[in-house]
Protein backbone atom coordinates (compact mmCIF):
# COMPACT_ATOMS: atom_id res chain seq x y z
CA UNK A 1 0.00 0.00 0.00
CA UNK A 2 2.85 2.40 0.86
CA UNK A 3 4.48 1.75 -2.53
CA UNK A 4 1.23 2.33 -4.41
CA UNK A 5 0.58 5.61 -2.61
CA UNK A 6 4.08 7.07 -2.87
CA UNK A 7 5.12 5.79 -6.29
CA UNK A 8 1.84 6.16 -8.15
CA UNK A 9 -0.85 8.37 -6.63
CA UNK A 10 1.26 10.84 -4.63
CA UNK A 11 3.43 11.83 -7.58
CA UNK A 12 2.81 15.46 -8.71
CA UNK A 13 1.23 14.65 -12.08
CA UNK A 14 -1.54 12.21 -11.05
CA UNK A 15 -2.09 14.04 -7.76
CA UNK A 16 -2.67 17.38 -9.47
CA UNK A 17 -4.99 15.76 -12.02
CA UNK A 18 -6.94 14.21 -9.15
CA UNK A 19 -7.25 17.57 -7.40
CA UNK A 20 -8.40 19.22 -10.62
CA UNK A 21 -10.99 16.48 -11.10
CA UNK A 22 -12.34 16.99 -7.60
CA UNK A 23 -12.58 20.75 -8.16
CA UNK A 24 -14.46 20.26 -11.44
CA UNK A 25 -16.85 17.80 -9.80
CA UNK A 26 -17.51 20.32 -7.03
CA UNK A 27 -18.24 23.05 -9.58
CA UNK A 28 -20.83 20.79 -11.19
CA UNK A 29 -22.38 20.10 -7.78
CA UNK A 30 -22.61 23.75 -6.82
CA UNK A 31 -23.77 24.87 -10.25
CA UNK A 32 -22.03 28.25 -10.05
CA UNK A 33 -20.73 28.20 -13.60
CA UNK A 34 -22.63 28.04 -16.87
CA UNK A 35 -23.18 24.53 -18.24
CA UNK A 36 -21.32 25.08 -21.50
CA UNK A 37 -18.23 26.40 -19.74
CA UNK A 38 -18.20 23.51 -17.32
CA UNK A 39 -18.83 21.11 -20.16
CA UNK A 40 -15.89 22.47 -22.13
CA UNK A 41 -13.65 22.37 -19.06
CA UNK A 42 -14.75 18.82 -18.24
CA UNK A 43 -14.13 17.66 -21.80
CA UNK A 44 -10.62 19.17 -21.83
CA UNK A 45 -9.81 17.65 -18.46
CA UNK A 46 -11.16 14.24 -19.47
CA UNK A 47 -9.28 14.23 -22.77
CA UNK A 48 -6.04 15.30 -21.11
CA UNK A 49 -6.35 12.60 -18.47
CA UNK A 50 -7.29 9.95 -21.03
CA UNK A 51 -4.35 10.61 -23.34
CA UNK A 52 -1.91 10.58 -20.43
CA UNK A 53 -2.76 7.00 -19.45
CA UNK A 54 0.04 4.53 -20.33
CA UNK A 55 -2.46 1.95 -21.59
CA UNK A 56 -3.87 4.47 -24.07
CA UNK A 57 -0.40 5.51 -25.19
CA UNK A 58 0.47 1.87 -25.76
CA UNK A 59 -2.52 1.49 -28.09
CA UNK A 60 -1.44 4.61 -30.01
CA UNK A 61 2.15 3.48 -30.43
CA UNK A 62 1.82 -0.25 -31.00
CA UNK A 63 0.36 -0.09 -34.56
CA UNK A 64 3.20 2.26 -35.54
CA UNK A 65 5.99 0.14 -34.08
CA UNK A 66 4.80 -3.46 -34.45
CA UNK A 67 5.68 -3.85 -38.17
CA UNK A 68 9.27 -2.83 -37.45
CA UNK A 69 11.05 -5.05 -34.91
CA UNK A 70 14.73 -4.37 -34.18
CA UNK A 71 17.01 -5.31 -37.05
CA UNK A 72 18.99 -8.33 -35.87
CA UNK A 73 21.67 -8.13 -38.54
CA UNK A 74 22.67 -5.83 -41.34
CA UNK A 75 21.76 -7.25 -44.78
CA UNK A 76 24.85 -8.06 -46.78
CA UNK A 77 23.41 -6.36 -49.85
CA UNK A 78 22.77 -3.06 -48.03
CA UNK A 79 25.48 -0.74 -49.25
CA UNK A 80 24.92 2.11 -46.80
CA UNK A 81 23.30 3.17 -43.54
CA UNK A 82 21.07 6.24 -43.42
CA UNK A 83 20.43 7.92 -40.07
CA UNK A 84 17.64 10.48 -39.70
CA UNK A 85 18.23 13.35 -37.31
CA UNK A 86 16.14 13.99 -34.24
CA UNK A 87 16.61 17.02 -32.04
CA UNK A 88 19.51 19.05 -30.70
CA UNK A 89 19.80 21.43 -27.76
CA UNK A 90 21.74 24.62 -28.40
CA UNK A 91 24.59 25.87 -26.26
CA UNK A 92 23.63 28.28 -23.49
CA UNK A 93 24.92 29.68 -20.21
CA UNK A 94 25.03 26.19 -18.68
CA UNK A 95 25.63 23.98 -21.72
CA UNK A 96 29.04 24.90 -23.25
CA UNK A 97 28.26 23.26 -26.61
CA UNK A 98 25.20 21.91 -28.42
CA UNK A 99 24.03 18.47 -27.27
CA UNK A 100 22.08 15.85 -29.18
CA UNK A 101 18.71 15.04 -27.67
CA UNK A 102 17.64 11.57 -26.59
CA UNK A 103 16.00 10.59 -29.88
CA UNK A 104 19.09 11.48 -31.90
CA UNK A 105 21.36 9.62 -29.48
CA UNK A 106 19.33 6.43 -29.84
CA UNK A 107 19.49 6.63 -33.61
CA UNK A 108 23.25 7.18 -33.66
CA UNK A 109 23.87 4.32 -31.22
CA UNK A 110 21.78 1.98 -33.37
CA UNK A 111 23.59 3.09 -36.54
CA UNK A 112 26.98 2.51 -34.93
CA UNK A 113 25.99 -1.01 -33.88
CA UNK A 114 24.81 -1.82 -37.40
CA UNK A 115 27.98 -0.36 -38.87
CA UNK A 116 30.19 -2.58 -36.70
CA UNK A 117 28.02 -5.62 -37.42
CA UNK A 118 29.40 -5.92 -40.95
CA UNK A 119 32.06 -4.64 -43.27
CA UNK A 120 32.64 -0.85 -43.35
CA UNK A 121 30.12 1.07 -45.44
CA UNK A 122 29.01 4.68 -45.95
CA UNK A 123 26.88 6.15 -43.16
CA UNK A 124 24.76 9.12 -44.20
CA UNK A 125 23.50 11.37 -41.40
CA UNK A 126 20.79 13.74 -42.54
CA UNK A 127 19.20 16.66 -40.74
CA UNK A 128 19.53 20.44 -40.78
CA UNK A 129 17.74 23.17 -38.89
CA UNK A 130 13.99 22.68 -38.55
CA UNK A 131 13.57 26.44 -38.25
CA UNK A 132 16.10 28.51 -40.23
CA UNK A 133 15.67 31.37 -37.75
CA UNK A 134 16.30 29.28 -34.63
CA UNK A 135 19.52 29.34 -32.64
CA UNK A 136 19.90 25.56 -32.77
CA UNK A 137 22.64 24.44 -35.16
CA UNK A 138 22.16 21.81 -37.89
CA UNK A 139 22.00 18.36 -36.32
CA UNK A 140 23.94 16.28 -38.86
CA UNK A 141 27.47 17.55 -38.07
CA UNK A 142 27.06 16.66 -34.40
CA UNK A 143 25.70 13.25 -35.33
CA UNK A 144 28.78 12.72 -37.46
CA UNK A 145 31.00 13.68 -34.55
CA UNK A 146 29.28 11.18 -32.25
CA UNK A 147 29.46 8.36 -34.78
CA UNK A 148 33.19 8.90 -35.19
CA UNK A 149 33.59 8.74 -31.42
CA UNK A 150 31.64 5.46 -31.53
CA UNK A 151 34.22 3.95 -33.85
CA UNK A 152 32.83 4.71 -37.30
CA UNK A 153 35.64 5.64 -39.68
CA UNK A 154 35.54 9.40 -40.41
CA UNK A 155 35.82 8.79 -44.15
CA UNK A 156 32.68 6.64 -44.03
CA UNK A 157 30.41 9.31 -42.51
CA UNK A 158 28.64 11.65 -44.92
CA UNK A 159 26.87 14.64 -43.39
CA UNK A 160 23.80 16.15 -45.06
CA UNK A 161 22.80 19.26 -43.09
CA UNK A 162 20.20 20.98 -45.30
CA UNK A 163 17.08 18.81 -44.97
CA UNK A 164 14.45 20.07 -42.54
CA UNK A 165 11.81 17.36 -42.91
CA UNK A 166 11.62 13.63 -43.48
CA UNK A 167 10.64 14.26 -47.09
CA UNK A 168 13.58 16.59 -47.70
CA UNK A 169 15.92 14.04 -46.11
CA UNK A 170 14.63 11.35 -48.47
CA UNK A 171 15.22 13.60 -51.46
CA UNK A 172 18.75 14.58 -50.41
CA UNK A 173 19.71 11.04 -49.44
CA UNK A 174 18.47 9.77 -52.81
CA UNK A 175 20.87 12.17 -54.51
CA UNK A 176 23.78 11.06 -52.31
CA UNK A 177 23.08 7.34 -52.72
CA UNK A 178 22.80 7.72 -56.49
CA UNK A 179 26.19 9.40 -56.45
CA UNK A 180 27.65 6.51 -54.48
CA UNK A 181 26.05 3.93 -56.72
CA UNK A 182 24.23 2.39 -53.75
CA UNK A 183 20.94 0.65 -54.51
CA UNK A 184 19.92 -0.52 -51.04
CA UNK A 185 20.42 1.03 -47.60
CA UNK A 186 19.45 0.50 -43.98
CA UNK A 187 17.25 3.32 -42.70
CA UNK A 188 17.70 4.11 -39.00
CA UNK A 189 15.18 6.04 -36.94
CA UNK A 190 12.97 5.44 -33.93
CA UNK A 191 10.31 2.76 -34.29
CA UNK A 192 7.30 5.09 -34.04
CA UNK A 193 8.79 7.30 -36.77
CA UNK A 194 9.52 4.38 -39.09
CA UNK A 195 6.16 4.02 -40.94
CA UNK A 196 6.28 7.54 -42.35
CA UNK A 197 10.03 7.41 -42.94
CA UNK A 198 10.02 4.12 -44.86
CA UNK A 199 7.03 5.17 -46.97
CA UNK A 200 8.63 8.53 -47.77
CA UNK A 201 11.98 7.04 -48.79
CA UNK A 202 10.34 4.37 -50.92
CA UNK A 203 8.23 7.03 -52.59
CA UNK A 204 11.53 8.55 -53.75
CA UNK A 205 12.42 5.22 -55.33
CA UNK A 206 14.86 4.12 -52.61
CA UNK A 207 15.14 0.51 -51.47
CA UNK A 208 15.45 0.80 -47.68
CA UNK A 209 15.60 -1.80 -44.93
CA UNK A 210 14.01 -0.56 -41.67
CA UNK A 211 16.49 -0.35 -38.82
CA UNK A 212 14.11 0.70 -36.06
CA UNK A 213 15.38 1.62 -32.60
CA UNK A 214 14.06 2.79 -29.23
CA UNK A 215 10.78 0.87 -29.24
CA UNK A 216 8.37 2.33 -26.70
CA UNK A 217 5.42 -0.09 -26.97
CA UNK A 218 7.16 -3.41 -26.41
CA UNK A 219 4.70 -5.37 -24.28
CA UNK A 220 1.67 -4.43 -22.25
CA UNK A 221 1.52 -5.26 -18.56
CA UNK A 222 -1.76 -5.51 -16.73
CA UNK A 223 -0.94 -3.55 -13.60
CA UNK A 224 -2.35 -0.54 -11.80
CA UNK A 225 0.36 1.79 -13.06
CA UNK A 226 -0.75 1.18 -16.64
CA UNK A 227 -4.02 3.00 -15.96
CA UNK A 228 -2.79 5.98 -13.94
CA UNK A 229 -1.90 9.14 -15.94
CA UNK A 230 1.83 9.89 -16.08
CA UNK A 231 3.96 12.59 -17.72
CA UNK A 232 5.95 9.88 -19.49
CA UNK A 233 2.80 8.58 -21.15
CA UNK A 234 1.87 12.13 -22.11
CA UNK A 235 5.25 12.58 -23.80
CA UNK A 236 5.04 9.27 -25.65
CA UNK A 237 1.47 10.02 -26.65
CA UNK A 238 2.61 13.29 -28.21
CA UNK A 239 5.13 11.36 -30.32
CA UNK A 240 2.40 8.96 -31.44
CA UNK A 241 -0.09 11.73 -32.26
CA UNK A 242 2.57 13.62 -34.20
CA UNK A 243 3.24 10.55 -36.33
CA UNK A 244 -0.42 9.73 -36.97
CA UNK A 245 -1.03 13.33 -38.05
CA UNK A 246 2.18 13.25 -40.09
CA UNK A 247 1.07 10.10 -41.90
CA UNK A 248 -2.28 11.68 -42.70
CA UNK A 249 -0.63 14.86 -43.97
CA UNK A 250 1.95 13.04 -46.09
CA UNK A 251 -0.77 10.89 -47.66
CA UNK A 252 -2.89 13.96 -48.34
CA UNK A 253 0.04 15.64 -50.10
CA UNK A 254 0.94 12.50 -52.03
CA UNK A 255 4.38 12.24 -50.41
CA UNK A 256 3.89 8.61 -49.42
Amino acid sequence: MYFILTKIFLQPFPLLLLIAGVVIANLWRRGLESKWRLGLLTFAFGALSFFCVPAVTFLELKPLEAPFPPLQRRPTDAGAIVVLAGGIARADSVRPRPELTEDTLYRCLCAAELYHAGSPCPVIVTGGKLDPNSLEPPVAPYMRELLVRLGVRPDDVISEDQARTTRESAREVKRLLDGLGVRKAVLVTEAYHMPRSVATFRKQGLDVVPGACHHLATEFRWKLESFVPTPGAARDGMHALHEWLGLAWYRLRGWI
